[in-house]
């Protein structure tokens, strides 16, 4: 497993390719998904430290596929950050361990991957 390793899951490419440059200039190795059917497969492979990922997409919603990653052996450990315009608490999808509201400020995530990434 990677450590510093990130899968970010968006169905919008520009959020994607803005996540992998802020990301990968700080540091961090990306691993984009732009569609929701392949986000365990490639959690499950890649073995990332942390996965991004947002809330709204068609077929399956990110809070979906969190609740899959949670339930499974092999990723429930893998931090899960969920990202959403939606007006939700946090407190309402109980298979994220880290919730963020768009638009999402540089600051703020780089803070929740120094959390998550404390003992790497």
């Amino acid at each position: 497993m990677s450590t510093k390793k990130i899968v970010v899951v968006d169905d919008e490419k520009i959020n994607l390719k803005l996540f992998e440059n802020f990301l990968n200039n700080r540091g961090y190795e990306v691993v984009a998904v732009d569609d929701g059917s392949q986000v365990v497969n490639t959690v499950t492979k890649e073995g990332p430290g942390a996965v991004i990922m947002d809330i709204v997409m068609p077929g399956r919603g990110g809070d979906e596929i969190a609740e899959q990653l949670k339930k499974s052996a092999s990723t429930r450990h893998i931090p899960i950050i969920l990202i959403t315009a939606d007006m939700l608490k946090p407190s309402e999808d109980l298979y994220a361990d880290y919730f963020i509201r768009r638009p999402v400020m540089g600051d703020h995530l780089l803070k929740i991957l120094a959390d998550v990434f404390k003992d790497a």
